[in-house]
C-alpha cells in the first residue's frame, strides 16, 4: 500500500513537472513564433521587455520547475526511506516479541514437565 501511494504522488509529481514544461514551451514557441514575424528584438506583447530577453526568463522558468521538481521527487524519496526505516523497525519488534513468546512457552513447558515429576 505504501509503495502504491508512493508511486501515485511520484506520477503526481512528474505530472505536475511535464504540464509545467508543456506551457513554458507552449510560451517559448509563441515568442519564437512572434520574434521571426516580426524581426529582430521586437516586442510583441509591449511589456518593454524584448522578445528576446522573455525568451532567456523562459529558460529560467525551465530551470526553476526542474529545480522544483527534483526537489519534490527528492521530498517524496526521503519520506518513503523514512517510512521503510519505520517500517523495519515494526517488523524486528514484532519478531522480538515472537521470540520472546516462543521462549515464555519453552519455559512454560519446562516448568509443567517439573510440576509433572515432583506430583508423581
Amino acid at each position: 500500500m505504501q509503495l502504491a501511494q508512493q508511486q501515485q504522488a511520484e506520477k503526481l509529481a512528474h505530472d505536475d513537472y511535464q504540464a509545467e514544461l508543456d506551457r513554458i514551451n507552449k510560451k517559448e514557441i509563441a515568442l519564437i513564433a512572434a520574434e521571426s514575424k516580426s524581426g529582430p528584438l521586437s516586442d510583441v506583447d509591449t511589456s518593454g521587455v524584448p522578445d528576446v530577453l522573455e525568451i532567456s526568463k523562459l529558460a529560467n522558468d525551465q530551470t526553476k520547475a526542474a529545480k522544483d521538481y527534483q526537489l519534490k521527487m527528492t521530498d517524496i524519496q526521503s519520506k518513503n526511506n523514512l517510512a521503510a526505516q519505520k517500517l523495519q523497525v515494526e517488523r524486528e519488534k514484532l519478531q522480538v516479541a515472537r521470540e520472546n513468546q516462543a521462549n515464555d512457552l519453552a519455559v512454560a513447558k519446562e516448568n509443567a514437565k517439573g510440576r509433572n515429576k515432583k506430583s508423581k
